[in-house]
C-alpha cells in the first residue's frame, strides 16, 4: 500500500491557559497550538498524526527518513471531522514570550501489515510566543491650577558657606518654594548698587522650572567685596502652566555678608482663587 498523503493547512497559534495556583489564585501559561486539515481519504486509512518541532524548517527535509527525530507529539485521527490539533506541552516546549521562531510539521500515519506508513512532512508552519503583558502603568499627578499665582518675600536666612570662607565676594542666594504644584516656574532678577565708576550689570535667572520631584528652585549671586557692594535688590515673578503670571515681589539686601556665610532671601509662591 502507498503511504498516505501529507496533512494540509498546518497553522500555529498562541494559546493561553489559565492554571490554578491554589487558594483561588491563578496564573497564565502560554503554549503553541498546532492545527491541520485531517487526511480523510478512506484509501489511506490514517490512524494518527505525528507532530514535529524544528528550529529551522529545512531540518524537516533532512530528517524525513528518521521519523522519530524531533517528534514532539502523537495525535489520534478523529473520525467525521476535518480539523485536528495538538497543544505543544512536550519536553522543552516553548513557554516564554520572546523573539524565537518555532517551526512545526505534521505527518499522517497509517498502519500497514508490518510497519507504519508515513506521509511526507506537511509544509512547515511557524509560531512565536507573543508578549501578553503590557508595561507597568505609569504613575503621576495631573498638575494644574485654575487660580492666580502670587509670590511673596518671607525672610532672610544666614547659611554656612559650604565652600568655606570667601574673602573676595559677598555671596547671596534667592530661594523660591512653591505651595501649589500648579506653579510651574519663577523668574528671578537682581539689581545691584555698586560703587561708581565700577558698574556691574543686572542679571536675570530663568524662567527656572520646578523639578518634577521637588518644590524649590534657587539662584546664587555674588558681588565683589568693597564699599557698599553688598546692596542689592531681588525681584521674583511666578508663572503657571497656563501662562498666568504673578505680580512681582521684591526684597532688599542691605547689610554685608560674612566671608563664611551666604545670605538667603526666601520667597513663597502659591495660587489663589
Amino acid at each position: 500500500r502507498l503511504p498516505p498523503q501529507a496533512p494540509r493547512g498546518v497553522k500555529v497559534a498562541n494559546n493561553v491557559q489559565i492554571l490554578p495556583l491554589g487558594g483561588g489564585a491563578v496564573t497564565n501559561q502560554q503554549r503553541l497550538l498546532i492545527s491541520w486539515q485531517q487526511n480523510n481519504d478512506t484509501n489511506d486509512l490514517v490512524s494518527e498524526y505525528w507532530i514535529y518541532r524544528w528550529s529551522n524548517p529545512t531540518l524537516a527535509l533532512t530528517n524525513e527518513v528518521t521519523p522519530l527525530s524531533n517528534r514532539v507529539g502523537v495525535v489520534t485521527h478523529i473520525s467525521n471531522t476535518n480539523v485536528n490539533s495538538y497543544l505543544d506541552s512536550s519536553t522543552n516546549a516553548p513557554t516564554v514570550a520572546g523573539v524565537s521562531t518555532y517551526w512545526y510539521t505534521v505527518r499522517a500515519v497509517s498502519q500497514a501489515a508490518c510497519t507504519p506508513l508515513f506521509s511526507p512532512n506537511s509544509g512547515p508552519a511557524s509560531g512565536v510566543l507573543r508578549q501578553r503583558d503590557g508595561p507597568v502603568a505609569t504613575t503621576g499627578d495631573v498638575v494644574g491650577s485654575c487660580g492666580t499665582p502670587i509670590i511673596a518675600f518671607k525672610q532672610f536666612n544666614l547659611l554656612t558657606n559650604a565652600n568655606g570662607p570667601d574673602v573676595a565676594n559677598y555671596n547671596m542666594r534667592i530661594t523660591v518654594q512653591r505651595r501649589d504644584p500648579g506653579i510651574a516656574w519663577v523668574q528671578i532678577s537682581v539689581t545691584n548698587y555698586l560703587n561708581q565708576p565700577i558698574s556691574y550689570p543686572s542679571q536675570t535667572f530663568g524662567p527656572l522650572y520646578f523639578p518634577p520631584d521637588g518644590d524649590t528652585v534657587q539662584a546664587d549671586y555674588s558681588l565683589p567685596v568693597g564699599g557698599t557692594n553688598f546692596l542689592m535688590d531681588a525681584t521674583c515673578v511666578a508663572g503657571t502652566y497656563y501662562g498666568i503670571t504673578s505680580a512681582p515681589a521684591s526684597c532688599h539686601f542691605g547689610s554685608p555678608v560674612a566671608t563664611n556665610q551666604i545670605r538667603e532671601a526666601f520667597f513663597l509662591a502659591r495660587s489663589v482663587g
